[in-house]
């Protein structure tokens, strides 16, 4: 997973500027904060479910090998624990154990407005056909650090919502 940059007004700050929009325009000319070592980690882990998720989806697919890779790649253990148990819980949670019938990406980069900085990458989307044939979507954006992050009400998971959305609308369907 290479380091990507942030929109000025990214998912993933959306629960900062949401709640004050000034904040923008004091912070956008700061140097960035050094990363602390729970953000190291997590961007290790965001890293290792990246692969074991997508090595696991393609053994699903073709009987490939699903775990090899990350155990070459990652060098720590706590963080492939973390990352095995958010691939588990995507397979089991969100692709509800099949993945026919499914659109689905990772670490795809979701734009509302490119000019406004309006962009963040997704951990994890998936697009699929309810009980009731209605298409309906998920998004997971994982979380490994030291904070509490609330799953209702979050702003950053609204943000790439309404961007999947717009998406989905560009391409003629809705969600």
């Amino acid at each position: 997973m290479t380091e990507r940059l942030h929109g000025l007004l990214s998912g993933s700050s959306a629960h900062i500027w949401t709640n004050c929009t000034g904040s923008v325009f004091l912070i956008k000319d700061l140097p960035p904060e050094p990363p602390s070592k729970h953000a190291d980690k997590g961007t290790k882990a965001h890293a290792a479910v990246e692969i074991m998720l997508e090595d696991f989806l393609q053994h699903q697919l073709n009987g490939s090998d699903p775990d090899i890779r990350a155990h070459l790649l990652i060098d720590d253990d706590e963080v492939l624990e973390l990352a095995s148990r958010a691939k588990e819980l995507a397979w089991e949670s969100v692709f509800k154990k099949h993945v026919t019938g499914k659109a689905y990406g990772q670490e795809d980069r979701f734009v509302i407005d490119e000019k406004l900085g309006m962009y963040g990458h997704v951990d994890l989307w998936v697009l699929e056909h309810d009980d009731k044939a209605k298409r309906v979507a998920k998004i997971c954006d994982f979380k490994f650090g030291a904070v509490h992050v609330p799953a209702k009400k979050n702003a950053q998971l609204a943000f790439y919502a309404y961007a999947l959305r717009e998406e989905v609308r560009a391409a003629g369907k809705d969600i």
